[in-house]
């Protein structure tokens, strides 16, 4: 009997507010133990968040309407008539991204302007061409927008002083980590606990994820994929557990699901919230070698 059957019929237990981290690579089963966290405490699909979710419904609500996409542009600071290079904010790793992506950005714009190809200067992409081409065309989007929207969407959900929500696959990138402790603290939701799905070796996650039979799931993606956890995401997550170790649990993801689940299960059943204090993104930011926040 899987842990979820077990309990089904019955009154789900209460967790109340604070956040859920649910971290590791892509293909972990990070989605799959989230959705059973919902089930069991009665959760309902909105409270579990991904930035990846939260960025693409913000693209979606943008290009189907314009009204919207006159507010998102001004809330976020993202303008269709201020060039990505000259943002006071611009990424550091834009100016190489724009050079490394030239052709494809170039097809890009002619499509987005109705011109041709070889009428068009990169160096005229504006904020907003970019913001599009980065989530259409999957290319790291700076991180003072990704912060801006994900600020915006949390602050946006309902009860988050009775209700927890659980944070899937974010933070990603080291600087997220001391902005989501802030935005938590301010909110006042402590940390409830966070879950470090491991796969150590690359290939059982390539195996894993073929079988999900999804178009962005190649081989050489997936290794792609796992090179930047492990150059980038494990260190940030590992911030965190270090500064949260009562509140973490480290899951073997090769584990069958339902063991990975009751293991979960048993872990947020008997972990005690823990504010997020006042120095946590400082601390954060330290450890991460960013400037202090």
């Amino acid at each position: 009997m899987t842990a979820s059957a077990a309990t089904e019929g019955a009154q789900p237990p209460v967790l109340g507010p604070g956040v859920i981290f649910v971290a590791g690579p892509a293909g972990a089963g990070k989605g799959t133990l989230a959705t059973e966290i919902m089930k069991r405490y009665g959760l309902p699909p909105e409270r579990c968040i991904s930035s990846g979710d939260v960025l693409r419904q913000a693209l979606a609500r943008v290009e189907s309407d314009p009204t919207y996409a006159a507010t998102f542009q001004k809330l976020h600071n993202i303008n269709s008539d201020v060039r990505i290079l000259s943002h006071p904010l611009v990424d550091p790793l834009v100016p190489e991204l724009m050079e490394q992506k030239a052709e494809v950005l170039r097809d890009f714009l002619a499509e987005r302007r109705g011109v041709p190809p070889e009428t068009v200067d990169t160096q005229t992409t504006t904020q907003f061409e970019w913001f599009v081409f980065c989530m259409e065309r999957r290319v790291y989007l700076p991180s003072v927008w990704l912060n801006s929207i994900f600020s915006a969407h949390m602050r946006s959900i309902p009860d988050l002083d009775s209700v927890p929500v659980i944070l899937d696959g974010t933070p990603r990138r080291p600087d997220e980590a001391p902005f989501i402790l802030n935005l938590m603290r301010d909110a006042g939701m402590p940390f409830l606990h966070l879950f470090h799905m491991h796969v150590e070796d690359v290939e059982e996650l390539v195996a894993r994820t073929a079988r999900r039979n999804r178009s962005d799931d190649s081989a050489d993606a997936v290794r792609h994929s796992y090179a930047f956890y492990e150059g980038t995401i494990r260190k940030t997550i590992e911030t965190l557990q270090e500064l949260f170790p009562e509140n973490t649990t480290n899951l073997d993801a090769t584990l069958p699901p339902e063991v990975v689940t009751a293991a979960a299960f048993h872990a947020l059943d008997h972990s005690e919230p823990k504010p997020v204090p006042a120095d946590a993104a400082r601390r954060a930011a330290a450890r991460l070698d960013l400037a202090l926040v």
